[in-house]
Protein backbone atom coordinates (compact mmCIF):
# COMPACT_ATOMS: atom_id res chain seq x y z
CA UNK A 1 0.00 0.00 0.00
CA UNK A 2 2.97 2.57 1.02
CA UNK A 3 4.48 1.84 -2.32
CA UNK A 4 1.20 2.64 -4.22
CA UNK A 5 0.86 5.70 -2.37
CA UNK A 6 5.05 7.08 -2.67
CA UNK A 7 4.25 6.13 -6.86
CA UNK A 8 1.22 7.82 -6.59
CA UNK A 9 2.54 10.70 -5.26
CA UNK A 10 5.80 10.88 -7.54
CA UNK A 11 3.22 11.06 -10.18
CA UNK A 12 1.84 14.00 -8.60
CA UNK A 13 5.12 15.55 -7.80
CA UNK A 14 6.16 15.20 -11.88
CA UNK A 15 2.56 16.97 -12.83
CA UNK A 16 2.93 19.64 -10.48
CA UNK A 17 6.58 20.51 -11.75
CA UNK A 18 5.58 19.99 -14.98
CA UNK A 19 2.58 22.00 -14.29
CA UNK A 20 4.49 24.72 -13.05
CA UNK A 21 6.94 25.24 -15.65
CA UNK A 22 4.50 25.17 -18.30
CA UNK A 23 2.47 27.94 -16.58
CA UNK A 24 5.61 30.08 -15.75
CA UNK A 25 7.02 29.96 -19.25
CA UNK A 26 3.03 30.76 -20.61
CA UNK A 27 3.39 34.18 -18.52
CA UNK A 28 6.80 35.01 -19.78
CA UNK A 29 5.53 34.43 -23.07
CA UNK A 30 2.24 36.45 -22.70
CA UNK A 31 4.25 38.65 -21.13
CA UNK A 32 7.31 38.86 -23.81
CA UNK A 33 4.03 39.28 -25.81
CA UNK A 34 2.69 42.61 -24.42
CA UNK A 35 5.95 44.19 -24.30
CA UNK A 36 6.28 43.64 -28.11
CA UNK A 37 2.54 45.02 -28.98
CA UNK A 38 3.36 48.24 -27.08
CA UNK A 39 6.44 48.90 -28.54
CA UNK A 40 4.28 50.26 -31.50
CA UNK A 41 7.24 53.17 -32.06
CA UNK A 42 9.22 50.00 -33.79
CA UNK A 43 6.73 48.90 -36.98
CA UNK A 44 3.51 48.94 -38.13
CA UNK A 45 0.97 47.04 -35.41
CA UNK A 46 0.38 43.98 -37.59
CA UNK A 47 3.42 43.38 -38.03
CA UNK A 48 4.08 43.61 -33.84
CA UNK A 49 1.00 41.14 -33.74
CA UNK A 50 2.61 38.47 -36.13
CA UNK A 51 5.68 38.62 -34.03
CA UNK A 52 4.08 39.02 -30.83
CA UNK A 53 2.67 35.71 -31.73
CA UNK A 54 5.44 33.95 -33.03
CA UNK A 55 7.12 34.81 -29.66
CA UNK A 56 4.59 33.63 -27.22
CA UNK A 57 4.32 30.28 -29.11
CA UNK A 58 7.96 29.95 -29.36
CA UNK A 59 8.52 30.32 -25.88
CA UNK A 60 5.51 28.05 -24.93
CA UNK A 61 6.96 25.38 -26.49
CA UNK A 62 10.12 25.62 -25.14
CA UNK A 63 8.35 25.60 -21.66
CA UNK A 64 7.05 22.07 -22.65
CA UNK A 65 10.20 20.75 -23.23
CA UNK A 66 11.47 21.87 -20.98
CA UNK A 67 8.66 20.63 -18.32
CA UNK A 68 8.64 17.22 -20.36
CA UNK A 69 12.88 16.81 -19.92
CA UNK A 70 12.36 18.11 -15.65
CA UNK A 71 10.28 14.83 -15.08
CA UNK A 72 12.76 12.83 -16.63
CA UNK A 73 11.10 11.46 -20.02
CA UNK A 74 13.75 11.35 -22.57
CA UNK A 75 13.12 14.47 -26.25
CA UNK A 76 15.90 12.64 -27.62
CA UNK A 77 12.94 10.59 -30.02
CA UNK A 78 11.22 13.75 -30.29
CA UNK A 79 14.37 16.23 -31.09
CA UNK A 80 15.48 13.98 -33.48
CA UNK A 81 11.76 13.90 -35.48
CA UNK A 82 11.77 17.54 -34.72
CA UNK A 83 15.22 17.79 -36.17
CA UNK A 84 14.29 16.51 -39.28
CA UNK A 85 11.41 18.13 -39.96
CA UNK A 86 12.85 21.20 -38.72
CA UNK A 87 15.05 20.73 -41.97
CA UNK A 88 12.38 20.12 -43.97
CA UNK A 89 10.38 22.93 -43.34
CA UNK A 90 13.79 25.32 -42.96
CA UNK A 91 14.58 24.44 -46.58
CA UNK A 92 10.58 25.25 -47.94
CA UNK A 93 10.73 28.42 -45.84
CA UNK A 94 13.85 29.62 -46.62
CA UNK A 95 12.73 32.20 -47.96
CA UNK A 96 10.21 33.20 -45.88
CA UNK A 97 12.52 33.39 -43.39
CA UNK A 98 14.39 35.48 -45.14
CA UNK A 99 11.99 38.24 -45.32
CA UNK A 100 10.92 38.20 -41.94
CA UNK A 101 15.05 38.37 -40.92
CA UNK A 102 14.94 41.27 -43.03
CA UNK A 103 11.87 43.06 -41.80
CA UNK A 104 13.36 43.06 -38.45
CA UNK A 105 16.32 44.30 -39.34
CA UNK A 106 14.78 46.99 -41.06
CA UNK A 107 12.78 48.09 -38.07
CA UNK A 108 15.32 47.55 -35.37
CA UNK A 109 18.12 49.16 -37.09
CA UNK A 110 15.69 52.28 -37.95
CA UNK A 111 16.33 52.39 -41.66
CA UNK A 112 12.94 52.43 -42.19
CA UNK A 113 9.62 52.99 -40.07
CA UNK A 114 6.03 54.05 -40.92
CA UNK A 115 5.34 56.87 -42.58
CA UNK A 116 9.19 57.89 -43.76
CA UNK A 117 9.31 59.45 -47.12
CA UNK A 118 11.79 57.11 -49.03
CA UNK A 119 13.40 56.43 -52.51
CA UNK A 120 13.78 52.73 -53.10
CA UNK A 121 15.88 52.87 -56.33
CA UNK A 122 14.25 55.32 -58.58
CA UNK A 123 10.86 55.03 -56.49
CA UNK A 124 9.76 57.81 -54.44
CA UNK A 125 6.93 57.53 -51.71
CA UNK A 126 5.63 57.35 -48.08
CA UNK A 127 5.63 53.76 -46.13
CA UNK A 128 2.50 52.68 -45.30
CA UNK A 129 3.29 49.34 -43.43
CA UNK A 130 5.80 46.78 -42.55
CA UNK A 131 4.62 43.76 -42.03
CA UNK A 132 6.58 40.11 -41.39
CA UNK A 133 6.98 39.53 -45.30
CA UNK A 134 7.23 42.70 -47.18
CA UNK A 135 6.76 46.31 -47.29
CA UNK A 136 3.78 48.39 -48.54
CA UNK A 137 5.33 52.19 -50.33
CA UNK A 138 2.69 54.72 -51.31
CA UNK A 139 4.27 56.15 -54.44
CA UNK A 140 4.16 59.74 -54.90
CA UNK A 141 2.40 58.68 -58.46
CA UNK A 142 -0.34 57.23 -56.08
CA UNK A 143 -0.12 53.36 -56.69
CA UNK A 144 0.82 51.11 -53.78
CA UNK A 145 3.89 49.41 -54.24
CA UNK A 146 4.78 46.11 -52.05
CA UNK A 147 8.50 45.11 -51.85
CA UNK A 148 9.52 42.13 -50.10
CA UNK A 149 11.45 42.82 -47.22
CA UNK A 150 14.66 41.34 -48.58
CA UNK A 151 14.73 42.95 -51.51
CA UNK A 152 14.22 46.29 -50.27
CA UNK A 153 17.67 44.90 -47.45
CA UNK A 154 19.54 44.54 -51.01
CA UNK A 155 17.96 47.84 -52.69
CA UNK A 156 19.18 50.92 -52.87
CA UNK A 157 17.45 52.82 -49.38
CA UNK A 158 17.25 56.80 -49.17
CA UNK A 159 15.41 57.91 -46.52
CA UNK A 160 14.51 61.74 -46.56
CA UNK A 161 12.56 61.42 -43.09
CA UNK A 162 16.22 61.16 -40.73
CA UNK A 163 17.40 64.06 -42.31
CA UNK A 164 17.05 67.32 -40.40
CA UNK A 165 17.67 70.14 -43.96
CA UNK A 166 18.03 68.64 -47.86
CA UNK A 167 19.74 70.33 -50.40
CA UNK A 168 18.17 71.69 -53.33
CA UNK A 169 19.76 72.28 -56.35
CA UNK A 170 18.64 74.26 -59.73
CA UNK A 171 20.32 75.31 -63.06
CA UNK A 172 19.12 78.92 -64.37
CA UNK A 173 20.95 79.98 -67.77
CA UNK A 174 20.82 83.49 -68.40
CA UNK A 175 21.75 85.66 -71.29
CA UNK A 176 24.99 86.32 -72.33
CA UNK A 177 24.60 90.63 -72.66
CA UNK A 178 22.68 90.05 -68.79
CA UNK A 179 24.93 91.15 -65.69
CA UNK A 180 26.02 88.38 -64.15
CA UNK A 181 26.55 90.10 -60.60
CA UNK A 182 23.08 91.49 -61.13
CA UNK A 183 21.34 88.05 -61.34
CA UNK A 184 23.43 86.65 -58.60
CA UNK A 185 22.38 88.99 -56.19
CA UNK A 186 18.72 88.92 -57.16
CA UNK A 187 18.89 85.32 -56.38
CA UNK A 188 20.39 85.63 -53.57
CA UNK A 189 18.39 88.32 -51.88
CA UNK A 190 14.94 85.80 -53.20
CA UNK A 191 16.64 82.89 -51.33
CA UNK A 192 17.26 85.42 -48.18
CA UNK A 193 13.30 86.61 -48.16
CA UNK A 194 11.89 83.12 -48.55
CA UNK A 195 10.62 81.47 -45.42
CA UNK A 196 11.81 77.73 -45.79
CA UNK A 197 15.27 78.05 -47.43
CA UNK A 198 17.65 78.37 -44.59
CA UNK A 199 20.33 80.94 -43.27
CA UNK A 200 23.07 78.37 -42.61
CA UNK A 201 24.02 76.50 -44.49
CA UNK A 202 23.50 79.84 -46.79
CA UNK A 203 22.84 79.65 -50.56
CA UNK A 204 25.26 79.56 -53.37
CA UNK A 205 25.29 80.70 -56.45
CA UNK A 206 27.90 80.37 -58.80
CA UNK A 207 28.59 79.65 -62.61
CA UNK A 208 28.29 76.39 -63.82
CA UNK A 209 28.81 76.16 -67.33
CA UNK A 210 28.87 78.33 -70.70
CA UNK A 211 25.96 77.03 -72.78
CA UNK A 212 25.57 78.22 -76.57
CA UNK A 213 23.21 80.56 -75.76
CA UNK A 214 23.41 80.97 -72.15
CA UNK A 215 25.47 81.29 -68.99
CA UNK A 216 24.35 78.75 -66.88
CA UNK A 217 23.76 79.50 -63.14
CA UNK A 218 24.04 76.63 -60.45
CA UNK A 219 21.69 77.27 -57.02
CA UNK A 220 22.40 75.57 -53.97
CA UNK A 221 20.23 75.29 -51.05
CA UNK A 222 18.92 73.99 -48.26
CA UNK A 223 15.59 73.88 -46.68
CA UNK A 224 13.75 71.67 -43.58
CA UNK A 225 13.52 68.18 -44.69
CA UNK A 226 9.68 68.38 -44.70
CA UNK A 227 9.89 71.09 -46.84
CA UNK A 228 11.58 70.08 -49.49
CA UNK A 229 9.23 68.77 -51.71
CA UNK A 230 7.27 72.05 -51.67
CA UNK A 231 9.93 74.22 -51.66
CA UNK A 232 11.92 72.26 -55.12
CA UNK A 233 8.07 72.08 -56.94
CA UNK A 234 7.94 76.21 -56.74
CA UNK A 235 11.23 77.66 -56.59
CA UNK A 236 12.25 76.91 -60.20
CA UNK A 237 9.17 79.49 -61.50
CA UNK A 238 9.53 82.11 -58.51
CA UNK A 239 13.06 82.70 -59.29
CA UNK A 240 12.11 82.87 -63.64
CA UNK A 241 9.79 85.61 -62.24
CA UNK A 242 12.54 86.94 -59.67
CA UNK A 243 14.97 87.28 -62.43
CA UNK A 244 12.67 88.67 -65.67
CA UNK A 245 10.40 91.59 -63.12
CA UNK A 246 13.88 92.74 -62.98
CA UNK A 247 15.30 92.74 -66.35
CA UNK A 248 17.26 89.11 -66.75
CA UNK A 249 16.53 87.67 -69.60
CA UNK A 250 16.22 83.93 -69.35
CA UNK A 251 17.16 82.95 -72.89
CA UNK A 252 15.76 80.04 -75.21
CA UNK A 253 18.07 78.74 -78.50
CA UNK A 254 17.58 80.57 -81.20
CA UNK A 255 18.62 79.81 -85.22
CA UNK A 256 19.10 81.67 -87.42
CA UNK A 257 18.23 79.52 -90.90
CA UNK A 258 18.93 81.41 -94.54
CA UNK A 259 17.21 80.62 -97.89
CA UNK A 260 19.28 80.40 -100.84
CA UNK A 261 17.08 80.98 -103.85
CA UNK A 262 17.70 78.49 -106.89
CA UNK A 263 19.45 79.88 -109.59
CA UNK A 264 16.67 80.54 -112.85
CA UNK A 265 18.14 78.69 -115.58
Amino acid sequence: MLEVILAYWAYVKKIAVFSIIVIFFYLVAKLASNRILKARFIGDINYLKSLARITKLSLFIIGILIGLASIGVSLSGLLAAAGFTGIVVGLAAQQTLGHLIAGLTLLFEGRARIGDVVKINDFWGTIESISLLSTQVRLFTGELLTVPNQTLMSSLLTNASNLKARRIDVDIGISYLSSIDKARDLIIGYLRRHPYILAYPEPRVFIDSLGESSVNLRVMLWVPASKWFDVRGSIIGELKNELEKNGIEIPFPQRVVWLKQAEKS
